[in-house]
């Protein structure tokens, strides 16, 4: 059913017989999957394949629909993420998510990046020092602080598309995750936009592992380091991109990316 031969890389997520379902409607048919720690991975198919359901499966956000039941392993550090006693506060920390459109918080810059931070910890662990160093730290990893530093009492709503997207992954950074999930963040940038979210992605790999969703397949090859191709549910390949792209093993891959459907 599935080809899998990513990358001898170590796993930074792993799933088994992963199934999900919108009432009676079973989304994931047994997912088994190893994503390679601190590389890019890339989610593609057509249209309604599972892609962003499967994303959304590594922190549990599907959750918020009454109608999701969900069985089989998710495992992240070492732990099933679908135990009963995970905690989901903790775990969203180390598994941040970036959706489709920007969505910055309707207040200053400053206050953006470190609204996570804030919230999650304790007033004692923090003083002014410790949020100024984080402020910076995030700023400059999505490469913003030279652009913002003298700019931080502005509103993020009133930053360019492409500046708000880099600005909501910087809000993740301070939390340390390990993981950052992406669910087709260029959809709503013009190509210029689109290069440098993409070159920050490249940056950001290595130190963070990054899964992202893309329906452009040019992207795609562009970023990633592997690619897990789904189609009605299903994985159907998963391999490095190079391979997939140019020698792909699955006739179901080959007609998806000679756009002979989707």
């Amino acid at each position: 059913m599935i080809e899998t031969t990513a990358t001898a890389a170590a796993s930074a997520i792993t799933t088994r017989q992963l199934r999900l379902s919108y009432g009676a409607n079973e989304a994931l048919h047994g997912i088994d999957l190893k994503i390679s720690a601190g590389a890019v991975s890339g989610v593609i198919g057509p249209s309604g394949c599972g892609k962003t359901t499967l994303l959304r499966c590594f922190n549990r956000i599907n959750e918020r629909y009454d109608n999701v039941t969900t069985s089989g392993e998710v495992v992240i550090h070492g732990r099933n993420i679908y135990d009963a006693d995970v905690d989901l506060i903790e775990l969203r920390k180390a598994v941040g998510i970036v959706f489709q459109r920007p969505n910055p918080l309707p207040i200053s810059i400053r206050d953006n990046v470190l609204y996570g931070y804030r919230l999650h910890t304790p007033r004692a662990q923090r003083g002014r020092a410790s949020e100024e160093e984080a402020l910076q730290k995030a700023l400059e990893e999505v490469q913003l602080w030279d652009l913002l530093k003298d700019r931080l009492k502005e509103k993020g709503t009133r930053l360019q598309l492409e500046q708000q997207q880099k600005l909501c992954i910087a809000r993740l950074l301070p939390l340390k995750p390990s993981i950052i999930l992406m669910d087709e963040p260029c959809s709503a940038l013009d190509p210029g936009a689109t290069e440098k979210i993409e070159n920050l992605m490249r940056d950001l790999a290595g130190t963070y592992t990054i899964v992202v969703v893309t329906h452009n397949m040019a992207q795609a090859r562009r970023v990633t380091d592997e690619c897990i191709f789904m189609l009605l549910g299903d994985l159907i390949e998963h391999r490095r991109t190079e391979d997939l792209f140019i020698r792909p093993r699955d006739q179901r891959t080959a007609d998806y990316l000679e756009g002979r459907f989707g």
